[in-house]
């Protein structure tokens, strides 16, 4: 689920459907919510690696000619 409004009334609509209830509902989303948390933890990792690395200086690295390393993947 990615938070949609419209995927959200299906899931609502298909949860009531099968009978299930609020609090149902709500510890699923608390159990998506502590796995996307993962997620975010995962990348928070490569970011204070990202820092650290970033922290020393280059190393007889040439400013003439381009990194072969693309700026982002995003």
């Amino acid at each position: 689920m990615t938070g949609c409004p419209y995927c959200i009334d299906v899931h609502v609509k298909k949860c009531k459907a099968l009978g299930g209830t609020q609090e149902e509902m709500l510890e699923a989303i608390m159990i998506a919510a502590s796995t996307r948390a993962g997620a975010i933890l995962s990348h928070a990792t490569h970011a204070l690696i990202s820092f650290e690395e970033q922290s020393h200086p280059p190393t007889h690295k040439s400013t003439d000619s381009p990194s072969s390393a693309p700026d982002c993947f995003c």
